[in-house]
């Protein structure tokens, strides 16, 4: 799991402005029952070449959470060597991205390229991915703060579970498929067929493109809604409806 952050957001004099401390204190238990490895700069050594170690780390992850605020998307580091290479990997391989708004910003008008911060030529905005809680988080109580954490943590952990403990078929049970996988047999379904199963998954009002839009990129709106925090079950629901929709055809 790796933390992306803007340092400003973790050097304030309280508890309540060390997000990045705040977010550690409620991933520990993962990391002290050994289900995550949680990573974020603080774990490099002095002399280590702290790019280099950045950039491996980037290419060994399942889950990235962003810590959003102006200092994050002011960030030229971020923008031109962590985004884009977190971005690509979620697209190519399946890395769930779990963005936290920590201030108020332009998180909305805000755009990144990838795999070329310059050039692209994908370009995405964070709005793409849910938020744990729609209002930043220091608008929040700290009770509601601390809620709005457990739930990315909570997330993180569905997470790894689902992939140290994959469910095996049973009893005439579904298969499970990894992200990629699932993606591309929603992709090759004929339209009315993903319609129909959009329809039985009933995703949030605007989170799937108009039915003019290119299949892949409906599919991947589908996907990122349900890797997100607020998909909840939904991952298992589409891989059962796709296995229906086979099963009837076949």
């Amino acid at each position: 799991v790796f933390i992306c952050y803007a340092h400003q957001d973790n050097e304030g004099g309280g508890n309540g402005e060390r997000w990045l401390d705040r977010l550690k204190g409620q991933l520990e238990p993962l990391q002290l029952t050994e289900q995550a490895e949680i990573w974020s700069d603080q774990r490099i050594e002095l002399g280590d070449d702290w790019h280099e170690r950045i950039q491996e780390t980037l290419q060994e992850v399942s889950v990235a959470v962003l810590l959003v605020s102006p200092n994050f998307l002011g960030s030229k580091y971020i923008r031109n060597s962590e985004l884009p290479i977190l971005l690509m990997n979620a697209k190519s391989r399946g890395v769930t991205i779990l963005p936290i708004l920590l201030r108020p910003c332009l998180w909305r008008e805000t755009t990144f390229r990838y795999p070329d911060p310059r050039n692209g030529p994908e370009e995405l905005s964070l709005s793409t991915f849910q938020m744990p809680t729609s209002k930043p988080l220091n608008a929040l109580s700290q009770h509601e703060q601390d809620e709005a954490l457990c739930k990315v943590a909570t997330r993180i952990y569905d997470i790894v579970n689902d992939i140290e403990k994959p469910q095996q078929p049973a009893n005439g049970s579904p298969s499970t498929m990894n992200i990629r996988d699932l993606s591309e047999k929603l992709i090759g379904l004929i339209p009315s067929e993903f319609d129909q199963l959009v329809l039985f998954i009933n995703p949030p009002p605007g989170t799937i493109s108009h039915r003019n839009a290119p299949q892949s990129d409906r599919v991947n709106d589908l996907i990122r809604w349900a890797n997100s925090p607020t998909g909840s079950d939904a991952l298992l629901r589409i891989q059962q409806e796709l296995d229906n929709l086979i099963n009837r055809n076949s």
